[in-house]
């Protein structure tokens, strides 16, 4: 009997102890709150013409201007993109820094050397390229390669022009390309793509749709 009295004594006396520890937890979590609070100091728009206020801690406000301050600032910013069509200004002093080519038009040249240097940076940190292959290009190109009787090489890259291609014969100099129905969509960049390919190569250019 005495054993299982002091048994409930020692429960109970634990059961006291946890719950002035959460009631301590509590009150420290209010004091943090407050001292934060207090940490906090008073910031002000940057626009003169505004008095608008806000509190916020040091390491955390990245605010310069009000809401309603940095919509119009954002607005004029837009203005002077139409305006100019390409901002002159370059690195991180130009204010719209990110994009600067904002309505600027490429040559093919230009395209082709970001096709090429876009080729390196994968491959340089992703590995070697890898292009993505239509749902039934395989079996269509191994029954080329029976009907014409050649070798076929898959996913053929031309680093020159930056474009992988989905077959080449090399011995009969003929590229084959498996087009699916979102080729129906791009017909006339797909045809750009084929002729500078055509030059290039001096091929034929056989083109097989997957139906």
């Amino acid at each position: 009997m005495q054993e299982e009295i002091i048994i409930l004594q020692n429960f109970y006396q634990k059961k006291k102890r946890i719950e002035r520890n959460k009631k301590i937890s509590i009150c420290q979590k209010k004091v943090d709150r407050t001292n934060r609070f207090k940490e906090r100091t008073l910031f002000k728009c940057q626009n003169e013409k505004c008095n608008v206020t806000w509190l916020a801690l040091k390491s955390q406000n990245t605010k310069k201007y009000c809401k309603d301050c940095l919509l119009d600032y954002l607005s004029d910013l837009m203005k002077g993109y139409h305006k100019k069509g390409i901002i002159n200004v370059k690195g991180k002093n130009n204010p719209h820094f990110g994009i600067s080519n904002f309505g600027q038009k490429r040559t093919e040249e230009q395209k082709r050397k970001m096709r090429i240097s876009a080729i390196k940076h994968i491959e340089k940190f992703r590995g070697p390229l890898k292009a993505n292959v239509g749902k039934h290009e395989k079996e269509l190109l191994d029954q080329q390669e029976i009907n014409n009787n050649c070798k076929i090489q898959r996913q053929y890259h031309i680093k020159e022009l930056g474009y992988c291609v989905d077959g080449y014969d090399k011995k009969n100099n003929i590229i084959y390309e498996v087009y699916e129905k979102k080729h129906l969509g791009q017909l006339e960049k797909d045809l750009k793509r084929q002729q500078q390919i055509q030059n290039y190569l001096n091929c034929d250019f056989k083109i097989i749709w997957d139906k």
